[in-house]
């Protein structure tokens, strides 16, 4: 998606911003029935124009746009990234490894509405008060008993609901971590979806409505569903819940992006590979 934060795909387009998506379509046939009349005279306009319909009339390049517009780059200059967890070293892993039991990784969380953006700021990590003497790894598992296999391709595994998948997701993430991801029912803790992330790649889906906690189980080498990423994979949750619903006109998707930051605003705290 072009990120020209000069360029107002709305005005281009002649439409508001709280325009449906086949307002919008319906908007670009029409404009571009008449430049296309004059094609050379009218190149800078059409490809403008084409720009604008390639944001505006996709869900997601849609949310992220109108983000921009209203958190435009110097508002945001004081964002500090913290780098993604990499392998530690033999000499490092048991220091590190009691060390990031008691991180809680913040996740930064986006509600996409079709027309509208809202971030759910929070002013500091929720505590994890979880003993770190908890077995956070899956258990009985050994490095010498497993046998890795090759990583699943990113995107959606399975969806156990019923119910149509409705609700735009896309995930972001962080570069050196696969992750294996759960969104599970709010209320039972049912898993309703199952996800694959590659490190460093985005997944793009939709998934029923409803309410949802999101586990990740995160690690380098894949060893298979009942063995995760082995001895060294670390599981968490989001203390928040997730929702995806829809209102009269809109339905509510999310944007996450799976790097930690000190102004996440979707934090996670770890859990015992029973809970995952």
């Amino acid at each position: 998606m072009s990120k020209n934060y000069n360029d107002d795909y709305y005005q281009i387009l002649g439409v508001e911003h709280t325009a449906d998506l086949s307002t919008i379509e319906a908007q670009f046939q029409v404009l571009m029935k008449q430049l296309e009349s004059e094609p050379n005279k009218n190149f800078g306009r059409i490809q403008k124009l084409k720009e604008a319909y390639l944001v505006l009339g996709d869900e997601l390049n849609r949310c992220e746009y109108d983000f921009l517009l209203k958190n435009p780059p110097q508002k945001r200059a004081d964002e500090r990234v913290i780098p993604a967890k990499i392998k530690p070293s033999s000499s490092q892993h048991s220091t590190r490894q009691s060390m990031r039991r008691s991180n809680n990784t913040g996740v930064i969380l986006t509600m996409i509405f079709i027309t509208a953006f809202i971030v759910l700021a929070r002013l500091s990590p929720t505590p994890d008060t979880r003993s770190h003497n908890d077995p956070i790894t899956p258990a009985g598992v050994s490095q010498g008993s497993l046998n890795p296999v090759n990583l699943p391709p990113t995107g959606k595994i399975a969806s156990f609901s019923n119910a149509d998948s409705l609700a735009p997701l896309k995930i972001s993430g962080a570069p050196g971590v696969n992750y294996y991801i759960k969104l599970v029912d709010n209320n039972t803790g049912q898993t309703m979806v199952t996800i694959f992330l590659r490190a460093g790649e985005t997944v793009q889906t939709k998934i029923p409505l409803g309410t949802y906690k999101m586990r990740t189980a995160q690690g380098d080498t894949w060893y298979g569903k009942e063995a995760y990423f082995g001895p060294e994979t670390q599981f968490t949750e989001t203390t928040e819940s997730i929702e995806f619903y829809r209102t009269d006109f809109q339905i509510m998707g999310q944007v996450i992006t799976l790097q930690s930051r000190q102004d996440g605003n979707l934090h996670t705290e770890a859990i015992r590979s029973d809970e995952f």
